[in-house]
């Protein structure tokens, strides 16, 4: 059941650093808010550095521990939680507004 779970995380986690990314470009792009389209940024580049390590474990049968599943869980959740934010902030256009 662990190894089932990692995997499913490992894809959550890589989905969200992708539509974090993607989410916080425009805010990248137009500097608009300063540090919050960096730190959208910082917080992909933490779920992507934690897939490949779950999906790696999940490969190989090796069980993690659950204070990392349960961590990787709450920053998959917080990355939804921000995702949500983000969407209700901006148009979503790619579009600089210069």
């Amino acid at each position: 059941m662990n190894i089932a779970i990692q995997f499913v995380l490992a894809l959550a986690s890589g989905a969200m650093a992708l539509v974090t990314w993607h989410e916080s470009m425009p805010k990248v792009i137009t500097l608009r808010g300063r540090w919050n389209g960096f730190c959208e940024w910082v917080l992909g580049l933490a779920l992507a550095l934690l897939s490949p390590a779950l999906l790696d474990n999940a490969m190989r049968g090796v069980e993690a521990g659950w204070h990392f599943i349960g961590a990787d869980i709450a920053i998959v959740a917080y990355a939804f939680c921000r995702f949500r934010w983000l969407r209700s902030q901006s148009s979503g256009s790619w579009k600089c507004s210069a």
